[in-house]
């Protein structure tokens, strides 16, 4: 049985071990510190991306040329992220299996609870999907658009095909 008392806060961490074998104790608050940092910097790197997609989506209504290939190449990036951010998030949440002792598992039970990692996560991945609804919304809307063209343009031939036919049929 364990003789120490741990107190954890936010900020800080009170360790009281008579056998001055905390070592383990100090490695699962770094692990949980570090996840709350890969996930701070997550967020971060989604905020930059959802403005620089709110940017897109106006430049997508207002100024539509050429904007095909631009936005090939951000849902390129995106997916590229997406898949990075997911195998991050899944070494982040996998971590903690590492832990097999009940004391230490506990400790990181109660920090990340008292550092929401879970919510973090969660939001991250939200976000996430939020971010990938918008581009694909605008490529939808692009797709559609040249649809429409495509569209115009058969219907244009089959009605210039029908003139000529009945050209043909009253030439005769």
């Amino acid at each position: 049985m364990k003789k120490d008392y741990v107190i954890l806060d936010f900020e800080r961490c009170l360790i009281i071990d008579p056998t001055l074998d905390y070592d383990d104790i100090l490695l699962v608050i770094e692990i949980a510190n570090y996840q709350l940092l890969e996930l701070r910097a997550l967020d971060k790197l989604l905020d930059r991306s959802l403005a620089v997609a709110e940017e897109d989506i106006r430049k997508i209504y207002f100024k539509s040329r050429s904007l095909f290939r631009r936005l090939k190449k951000k849902v390129g990036r995106l997916i590229r992220m997406r898949y990075d951010l997911l195998f991050l998030l899944e070494n982040i949440e996998n971590v903690s299996k590492l832990i097999g002792d009940y004391y230490l598992a506990e400790i990181y039970r109660y920090l990340s609870d008292l550092f929401q990692l879970e919510q973090w996560s969660r939001s991250i991945r939200v976000r996430l999907e939020s971010l990938e609804d918008i581009y694909n919304v605008a490529q939808t809307s692009i797709h559609e658009k040249y649809l429409l063209y495509v569209e115009i343009l058969l219907s244009f031939v089959f009605i210039m095909e029908f003139i000529l036919l009945l050209f043909d049929f009253f030439l005769k």
